[in-house]
C-alpha cells in the first residue's frame, strides 16, 4: 500500500510541492488527481470554480 488515508486541501493560487523518499506514492498521487490513475479504494474529489467573468 502506497497511500493511505490521504487528505488534501488546496487553495486556489497557492503552490504545492509532494516530497517524499522513492516508493512514497508522490506519482501515484499526481496521476490519480490527473485522473490517469483511479484509487483502489476510496475516492478523488476536485471542486474547481470557475470565475465566468
Amino acid at each position: 500500500m502506497v497511500l493511505d488515508d490521504v487528505s488534501l486541501n488546496i487553495e486556489k493560487c497557492e503552490a504545492v510541492a509532494f516530497l517524499g523518499r522513492n516508493g512514497a506514492g508522490k506519482t501515484t498521487l499526481v496521476e490519480m488527481i490527473a485522473k490517469i490513475k483511479s484509487p483502489t479504494k476510496g475516492e478523488i474529489n476536485i471542486n474547481i470554480e470557475k470565475n465566468l467573468k
